[in-house]
């Protein structure tokens, strides 16, 4: 098993505090470790903010579904990300109640079917 938290000068105490089982990452470099991890088949990006996109993006490129629980990486990169889904064959799932509806609403309609309201 792997976490990550934020600050690496903690990440050691804790490591030893939990024991063997459990690997402590930190930082962004951890997320991104923890992001693509073989053993994963799918990824749940709950990061607030902007944090979110490198390991959203990494988990993609190394062929992991992801399941997005904050919209920040969707509002400020969404035509990235879901680029990068398509060309890895990912699917990138939501997971809270406003990805969900609206994910639901288009699933499978032809982009053409959406209409702008102004």
């Amino acid at each position: 098993m792997a976490i990550c938290i934020g600050d690496p000068a903690r990440a050691a105490e804790l490591e030893a505090g939990l024991g063997a089982s459990t690997k402590v990452l930190s930082g962004g470099q951890g997320l991104i470790e923890l992001a693509t991890m073989r053993g994963a088949d799918i990824v749940l990006i709950a990061i607030v903010g902007t944090a979110g996109l490198q390991p959203a993006l990494a988990a993609i490129r190394a062929g992991k579904d992801i399941a997005v629980a904050s919209k920040e990486i969707l509002v400020m990169a969404g035509e990235i990300v879901m680029r990068e889904a398509k060309r890895n064959g990912v699917r990138v799932l939501a997971v809270d109640s406003e990805h969900s509806a609206i994910f639901q609403c288009l699933d499978g309609k032809p982009r053409e079917s959406v209409r702008h309201s102004g």
